[in-house]
């Protein structure tokens, strides 16, 4: 089976997060839950606080929890998402 991919970058204040490929991810935006998937249309949000969720390249499954920050999704495929305090819940 083929997934489709795209680059993820997640950074905390005084560290980054994770750096690699992923076919999923979940977060929620001021304005909703968003779920962001390969060739996701340019974006960029607000995040409120809560779960991050994404799937790694392997399909192991990250949940993070973060206080607020911003998500940034290009069309090249990329996406950085910035928290606060960034607390791995699996």
């Amino acid at each position: 089976m083929i997934m489709n991919l795209f680059n993820l970058k997640i950074w905390g204040v005084e560290r980054e997060v994770f750096d690699g490929k992923a076919s999923l991810l979940k977060l929620k935006a001021v304005d909703g839950e968003l779920e962001i998937l390969a060739g996701h249309i340019p974006y960029i949000n607000a995040l409120s606080s809560g779960k991050i969720e994404f799937q790694k390249e392997d399909g192991h499954k990250i949940v993070l929890h973060a206080d607020s920050g911003f998500i940034k999704v290009e069309k090249n495929n990329r996406v950085y998402v910035f928290i606060q305090t960034p607390i791995c819940v699996s």
